[in-house]
């Protein structure tokens, strides 16, 4: 019975110590990110005035994870809201933007405006590792053609099962 009483009160204890952490670490004070179609995990961070490794951090994240339009962030402690940042200075003159479509890979979207494939990464601040998505929205850098170059017509597949020569720009999806 002794013990009973010990664990009951140890357990009353802990929660009422516990409760307040627990409701400031989900108070109303937390900054909230929904994910828009071309954000970055990057961009996200630099847009807030934190490091990625402090939003990583707070939603369990690794550089690797892939996050999607529509879902939300926790943004660390410190963070402030795009508003309240200074504007940045105008990127350099691009020569448009490319709106991602179903199949799209980035050398693929590189070599359709005539483009280095550098040079489209950097503009948008991606790797060549970085994963797009339709939907996303790409700055194209200077110098690209306002529109899509006229790529060479895929060849017809032959019946037999046939070959396909790959060129600069073909995807999987585009085969």
């Amino acid at each position: 019975m002794i013990l009973r009483r010990s664990l009951t009160a140890c357990a009353l204890s802990i929660t009422l110590i516990a409760a307040p952490l627990v409701a400031n670490a989900a108070g109303a004070d937390d900054l909230v990110y929904e994910i828009q179609p071309g954000d970055s995990l990057y961009g996200i961070a630099e847009s807030h005035d934190i490091s990625v490794a402090s939003l990583l951090r707070v939603n369990d994240l690794t550089l690797t994870s892939v996050i999607l339009p529509g879902q939300q962030l926790r943004l660390p402690e410190g963070a402030t809201s795009p508003a309240a940042s200074p504007e940045p200075s105008a990127p350099a003159a691009t020569g448009g933007s490319h709106l991602v479509v179903w199949g799209d890979s980035l050398s693929g979207i590189a070599a359709r405006y005539g483009v280095s494939l550098s040079s489209l990464l950097s503009v948008n601040d991606l790797q060549v590792s970085s994963l797009i998505v339709p939907g996303q929205q790409l700055r194209l850098p200077e110098g690209a053609t306002s529109s899509p170059a006229a790529s060479p017509e895929p060849s017809a597949p032959a019946a037999t099962g046939g070959s396909h020569l790959v060129v600069w720009g073909d995807s999987l999806s585009g085969i």
